[in-house]
């Protein structure tokens, strides 16, 4: 009985690295997509089937937070950390998703630059979630933090180019539309990334 009581911090690092090693896969399936539309009818597939698999650890997660005693860190940093892993998964699913359902067959160059952005945030976010059990050596957390939010400062400059691009060139409004709506949830991605960055930072702010 008492065992249900000790502290389970190994458990809760291995899921995260888990979610976290889920964003990745997404994310790189994503850019397969937009780097080649061809193959967006294999891989949304394969990005919807990452998701799934990203929201049974998620609940997995929340379980084990519910039935332990003593925890890593603050239950609501657990909380925010695997929510925030599994909503970016959900963009990265969404934005596949909107790849067929617009019918998108030629993705513009500055879009595939977005995606790459968003690929980099979350890889950098792998990074630092895979540095959280070794809080008390934070400098190297805190500079992947740093890359983070440069990242998501590139991506929004990114952003406002490609949406100024869509109204000043593009005729037709239904993929002005499209893309515009795809571009949007791409900075959304590398956002929230910024947003688990700040959440990081927190959490070694407490505990390192």
């Amino acid at each position: 009985m008492i065992k249900n009581f000790l502290p389970k911090e190994e458990k809760f690092f291995q899921l995260f690295n888990q979610a976290a090693a889920h964003l990745v896969q997404a994310a790189q399936a994503l850019n397969e997509c937009l780097k080649n539309p061809s193959v967006i009818e294999q891989k949304v597939p394969q990005i919807r089937e990452i998701e799934w698999a990203a929201d049974e650890i998620t609940h997995t997660t929340l379980e084990l937070l519910h039935n332990t005693f003593i925890t890593p860190f603050d239950r609501h940093h657990i909380y925010d950390l695997i929510q925030g892993l599994d909503d970016i998964t959900d963009l990265i699913h969404a934005t596949s998703e909107r790849l067929i359902l617009y019918h998108i067959e030629k993705i513009p160059p500055i879009t595939v630059r977005l995606g790459e952005k968003a690929e980099e945030a979350v890889l950098q976010v792998q990074k630092a979630v895979g540095g959280l059990n070794h809080l008390k050596k934070s400098d190297p957390i805190r500079m992947t933090c740093s890359e983070i939010h440069r990242l998501e400062n590139e991506s929004d400059v990114l952003f406002r180019e490609s949406i100024a691009g869509l109204f000043r060139e593009e005729t037709n409004m239904k993929i002005l539309i499209s893309l515009k709506d795809i571009n949007e949830i791409l900075e959304t991605i590398s956002d929230r990334c910024e947003h688990m960055a700040s959440l990081i930072e927190s959490i070694l702010l407490e505990y390192a």
